[in-house]
């Protein structure tokens, strides 16, 4: 497993509003695990499988235009 963090950008800012028990909830159906949402800034601490992370910035964009209906730009970093 590998320790991420994710800044998901434009959220929670004008009109594409997420609380972060939702957001959680989505990052535990794309079977992450140890998930940790940091306020209601959109950063969310994780870890997962998988080691690449354009891979998984684009799993995440896709999941939240799917389950939220807008588009957002996912910044993912390793911890």
């Amino acid at each position: 497993m590998v320790t991420y963090v994710s800044m998901i950008r434009g959220i929670n800012i004008g009109g594409k509003k997420v609380k972060m028990d939702r957001l959680e909830e989505l990052y535990r159906s794309l079977d992450f695990e140890d998930i940790k949402t940091y306020i209601q800034s959109g950063n969310v601490i994780f870890e997962s499988k998988e080691f690449d992370k354009i891979k998984l910035s684009h799993i995440i964009e896709k999941e939240i235009a799917e389950i939220f209906d807008f588009d957002v730009k996912v910044l993912i970093s390793k911890k």
